[in-house]
């Protein structure tokens, strides 16, 4: 699990003694952990997952953060999260972003995928999170 989503930084400072490895197991949330039981199989068709929408992002990066593709997209990744890892919440959402642009270690893996990426889509998902209507 922390290997996937580690808790990212809050918007107004990045401190390193506030990443928490296990965002899933934030008090009153429901964010039962899917991945308990999981083997590595189960982590590489995760991965893979998440791999083939980054993927398809990448391809709408020109299109810009705001993009309906690229929107259609990051509610992909928060399903595919909610659905293999655990209840991806806004704010959850957010952390993630955060992390792929402030996490050296995560930043390098997914800038892999185009120079900029993890800032591209650190944006994409706040652009989301503030225009999702959650009820």
């Amino acid at each position: 699990m922390a290997n996937y989503l580690e808790q990212g930084m809050n918007n107004n400072a990045i401190h390193t003694e506030e990443i928490q490895l296990n965002p899933c197991s934030e008090e009153g949330q429901d964010n039962t952990d899917r991945t308990v039981n999981y083997t590595e199989d189960d982590w590489a068709l995760v991965k893979d997952k998440a791999h083939e929408i980054y993927k398809k992002i990448v391809i709408h990066m020109d299109k810009g953060a705001d993009s309906l593709e690229v929107q259609k997209l990051i509610a992909e990744l928060r399903q595919h999260i909610t659905a293999d890892v655990c209840n991806c919440t806004p704010e959850l959402l957010r952390q993630l972003g955060n992390i792929y642009a402030f996490n050296k270690r995560f930043t390098g893996k997914v800038d892999h995928y185009r120079d900029g990426f993890a800032a591209f889509l650190r944006k994409a998902i706040y652009i989301y999170c503030d225009n999702i209507n959650e009820t």
